[in-house]
């Protein structure tokens, strides 16, 4: 499909601004990913571990844990050891938060979500 095509519910990919394009097909390449940062979004001063922050998204932990490693390689958290634990957090970097809570009020709107949408599901592992 090319990025002029149309996708899902008629929305084309190109709709998206450009620094949001580029932190969804980068950044934000997986639903599990989208609902991490949602919850970390009402849970700023949230530090857990991935079998915990899995708990709290509704996902299993096998799944959440390597998405995190992958966002914390990413800049998105803070992966730090804890008594034994790795503990992941929101980052602290100012640009990168600014980044994340921009796109999640994006988020508010539907066809901004539904873009999202179509460009998370294309580009699925």
């Amino acid at each position: 499909m090319a990025d002029t095509d149309v996708g899902y519910g008629g929305v084309t990919s190109h709709e998206l601004p450009a620094d949001m394009l580029s932190f969804v097909t980068t950044k934000l390449d997986s639903f599990v990913k989208w609902d991490v940062l949602r919850f970390l979004k009402d849970n700023p001063h949230a530090a857990d571990t991935a079998a915990g922050l899995a708990r709290c998204v509704g996902r299993q932990p096998e799944v959440v844990g390597p998405e995190l490693e992958e966002m914390a390689e990413d800049g998105l958290l803070r992966m730090r050891e804890v008594g034994g634990l790795t503990v992941f957090t929101l980052t602290q970097e100012s640009a990168t938060r600014d980044l994340i809570w921009r796109f999640l009020e994006k988020c508010e709107d539907r066809r901004f979500r539904l873009r999202v949408v179509f460009h998370v599901a294309r580009n699925a592992r």
